[in-house]
């Protein structure tokens, strides 16, 4: 109650106090005389450099709560004298039940919460400068920090939303070339079939030969785009999602044809593209069996449509050579097998079958595609990685400057609070609430600094899209993106691990 009585005080001398709260601190010191004596003492002594309420106010109040002890005295005596009451006992104020004290105290919280606030508005208000500096300060280094890890998350997510992304490897070759060990991922044609046919730890496989020289044409449109010849096995090991048609069978036939989204569109405006003709080149027709969903600015692959492999068959662009490098191999793995399992079931299938001695195949799992794919002796060995890890110690830099901007404009305004500081301990007012006002004002701050910061991000990321050449967004549905078990996962496996 003490307490209470105190926080009473504060918000009277402040020129805060309704007139119920006015009416209950007179009451409160006409129940607690000995407390009176105190607040008397400190409101007759009081002088506050910017007064809220004038001296007439103060003296007014005194009488007030004197004449409550005059009145009240005579009816207290009576009751101890007749011991109806224990002493220090006021029959008009019973002891609160547990769920009453429980109901005081959150409105008490509440209504310091309330206060504190205040207070912290007027303190900006009254440091204008120096809340400008600390707040535009936090705010541009939590802008540049988001910024920084927003591109960071895109580039730690490259082909991460694959289904079996834990079971997809690319497949690698390895030589001595020029009395130099060197690895590179262009392989022969047959090397798919063959491990699919021959080789129990593969489920399935896909090659990618790319087309860039395709002319598509519908009616008076005419389009040259990239894409890719490829096996049917592709959506069984890439997960990119199909809007219209069946994975299974849009690659079926030799002359079926996947359009993405975008691509469709522009060929056929807004009517459903599916079972619509496509001419290549102006000598094969091909029939749409399937839509893409526009692939994701995470990942490798970068493609506007997929004809099946059997065409490359049909134009004479297959062969069985095994010494002709010339497409990208990709392979599921059987659950359970592991890396070093399939690298050394894989290693010697050159000798096989076109007798090399000095060239061996091994796997490079899709978790390394983006991030390492540097070739160093024959290994592949960091390469984005290095980039992403500078960036996120400039993140953490320019994070740590501005916090201590701010603790150090802090620490310089510390000195000029020091005043109010002792004013409250004075009224009453115990560490706890000084730790809760200060912490109050500090959170308020950073609050502000954050929403600021968002918007300077998202004025900022059509630019800063312009500069890398990719369409990154603030993810607002991912709340958790800036902290969450990738970010953990990321950290040990690129830092600690």
């Amino acid at each position: 109650m003490e307490e209470h009585i105190w926080f009473l005080v504060e918000k009277f001398i402040s020129g805060e106090a309704s007139g119920a709260e006015q009416r209950e601190l007179q009451q409160l010191l006409a129940v607690y005389p000995e407390l009176y004596v105190s607040v008397k003492e400190f409101l007759s002594t009081y002088k506050d450099p910017e007064p809220q309420i004038t001296q007439a106010q103060v003296n007014h109040f005194l009488t007030e709560v004197d004449y409550l002890i005059a009145d009240a005295t005579p009816v207290k005596n009576h009751l101890y004298k007749t011991k109806k009451i224990p002493y220090n006992t006021v029959t008009a104020w019973p002891a609160p039940t547990r769920t009453q004290n429980l109901i005081n105290k959150l409105q008490s919280e509440l209504t310091m919460a309330g206060h504190f606030f205040k207070i912290a508005i007027r303190n900006l208000q009254r440091n204008r400068a120096i809340s400008l500096i600390n707040i535009v300060g936090l705010a541009v280094g939590i802008a540049s920090a988001i910024v920084i890890l927003i591109w960071v998350q895109n580039q730690v997510s490259y082909d991460q939303f694959h289904q079996n992304k834990d079971r997809v490897v690319r497949l690698y070759n390895r030589a001595k070339v020029d009395g130099e060990m060197q690895a590179w991922r262009v392989t022969p044609i047959p090397l798919g079939p063959t491990l699919k046919a021959n080789y129990p730890q593969v489920e399935d496989f896909a090659r990618l030969n790319w087309i860039g020289a395709f002319v598509l044409k519908n009616g008076d449109k005419k389009l040259e785009t990239a894409g890719y010849a490829t096996d049917p096995g592709f959506f069984k090991i890439f997960s990119f999602p199909l809007i219209e048609g069946n994975a299974g069978q849009a690659l079926s036939g030799v002359h079926n044809i996947v359009l993405t989204q975008k691509l469709a569109k522009k060929l056929f405006g807004n009517a459903n593209a599916m079972g619509k003709i496509v001419k290549v080149d102006s000598t094969a027709n091909f029939t749409v069996t399937g839509v893409l969903q526009d692939l994701p600015n995470n990942t490798m692959l970068n493609f506007e449509y997929l004809v099946p492999w059997s065409y490359m068959k049909e134009v004479g662009w297959d062969n069985n050579e095994w010494k002709n490098h010339s497409v990208d191999t990709y392979a599921l793995l059987k659950p359970g097998v592991t890396l070093a399992a399939a690298d050394k079931a894989f290693k010697n299938i050159y000798k096989q079958h076109n007798g090399e001695q000095n060239e061996e195949v091994f796997v490079h799992p899709m978790a390394k595609w983006w991030l390492y794919s540097n070739s160093e002796n024959g290994q592949l060995v960091a390469g984005h990685i290095v980039i992403v890890r500078l960036f996120m110690i400039i993140a953490a830099f320019i994070m740590i400057i501005a916090c201590i901007n701010y603790m150090n404009l802090g620490t310089a305004r510390s000195t000029r609070r020091a005043k109010e500081v002792g004013i409250r301990k004075v009224s009453g007012a115990g560490k706890e609430w000084l730790i809760k006002q200060f912490l109050g004002e500090s959170v308020l701050i950073a609050f502000v600094s954050g929403a600021i910061g968002l918007a300077l991000v998202w004025l900022s990321l059509p630019w800063f899209n312009s500069v890398i050449g990719k369409e990154l967004v603030i993810p607002y549905t991912k709340s958790h993106f800036l902290v969450n078990r990738h970010w953990f996962h990321f950290i040990y496996r690129h830092y600690i691990g």
